[in-house]
């Protein structure tokens, strides 16, 4: 539910503001909101894993270019039946990274996700009519 109000934000933010502007406030939001429960706990990263955290933030914001820029020139429900796609994406990382082989059943799931996707977004949204 929270996710579908935050597309839905940025596909209305995307009207007046710049998609910078938009990626700024997402982790503005995030740090605000979590960081009490780090302050709970805190636990300083070593050398290597602050190396990591940072390149995860940099993709991460990187990514949310992609998604505010895409967001903002789809309806937001056509927008995000493409996200579906980060699952089966998901598995060739796993792959490529880690050697991990997706089951026979991780692979029927891929396929009907990127099948879904396509006839989704090859559909045409159904005309309005007035009641």
């Amino acid at each position: 539910m929270l996710t579908a109000l935050a597309y839905v934000s940025v596909r209305a933010l995307g009207r007046s503001e710049e998609p910078l502007v938009v990626i700024f406030y997402f982790p503005l939001v995030g740090l605000v909101l979590t960081l009490p429960l780090v302050l709970l706990n805190p636990i300083l990263p070593t050398g290597p894993e602050l190396v990591l955290l940072v390149g995860v933030g940099l993709f991460t914001q990187l990514g949310q270019l992609g998604l505010t820029k895409g967001l903002m020139g789809l309806p937001a429900a056509r927008a995000t039946a493409l996200s579906y796609v980060q699952v089966p994406l998901a598995s060739l990382w796993g792959l490529w990274f880690f050697h991990d082989r997706p089951s026979p059943d991780s692979l029927l799931a891929a396929l009907l996700v990127l099948a879904a996707t396509v006839i989704s977004l090859r559909s045409r949204p159904a005309a309005a009519t007035d009641q």
